[in-house]
């Protein structure tokens, strides 16, 4: 196996962190490609590179289709990351959109949708140092990806499954993190008016002025 050998100084580490956030997918090119081997560790690499190796060297036979079951699986493992992704963001918008309302909001006049961008950018802010620990949290729940071979992988269906499942995580995730709603009080005060009829008035007045008569 040979070792990958990349200059790291080449590539700068803001422009390699957004290949990272775009995802896998976007690599469509040898800058992006560069972009995103830069910031993978060591092992990863040689993980990565061990993988390459075998996909190519796959023959070009036909593949047997993945069942069912298998997509379902790999559906579900694709899920569970995102439903903490999901979570996590709208928990911490609606948190630090509420207090930056509350507090900033009464010094500076800002409205309720400035104060919601402003918890959404601190949301996206935590969910940048949060992405790996909800990906070591969703892998020590126990679900494993089914064993796909690289042509199998790399199928259509395959590709449908897995971006079901992260839409179907996101969405409860999404869901979930609107909890903070609940304990929130959104009733608005009410200010009782008592109006009183001009006849009544007028009577009341006509009835002391006999009186003092």
């Amino acid at each position: 196996m040979h070792s990958v050998r990349i200059d790291m100084t080449s590539v700068p580490r803001w422009r390699a962190a957004l290949t990272t956030l775009r995802g896998v997918d976007h690599v469509v090119d040898e800058e992006e490609a560069k972009n995103f081997v830069v910031l993978l560790q060591p092992s990863e690499r040689q993980l990565l590179l061990k993988e390459l190796t075998s996909f190519q060297g796959t023959p070009a036979s036909e593949e047997v289709l993945p069942s069912a079951a298998e997509l379902r699986q790999l559906a579900l493992f694709c899920a569970l990351p995102f439903v903490g992704f999901g979570f996590l963001d709208n928990f911490l918008m609606i948190v630090a959109g509420s207090y930056i309302e509350i507090g900033i909001g009464s010094i500076f006049t800002i409205s309720t949708m400035a104060a919601a961008a402003l918890g959404n950018t601190v949301s996206d802010i935590a969910g940048i140092g949060s992405a790996g620990y909800v990906e070591r949290v969703a892998k020590k729940v126990g679900i494993n990806p089914p064993a796909l071979s690289a042509k199998q992988a790399d199928m259509t269906r395959t590709r449908w499954a897995m971006n079901l499942g992260r839409v179907i995580g996101i969405t409860i995730g999404c869901l979930l993190g609107m909890c903070p709603l609940l304990l929130m009080n959104e009733k608005p005060e009410t200010t009782v008016v008592s109006v009183t009829s001009p006849v009544v008035i007028l009577g009341a007045e006509e009835a002391v002025s006999q009186a003092e008569r």
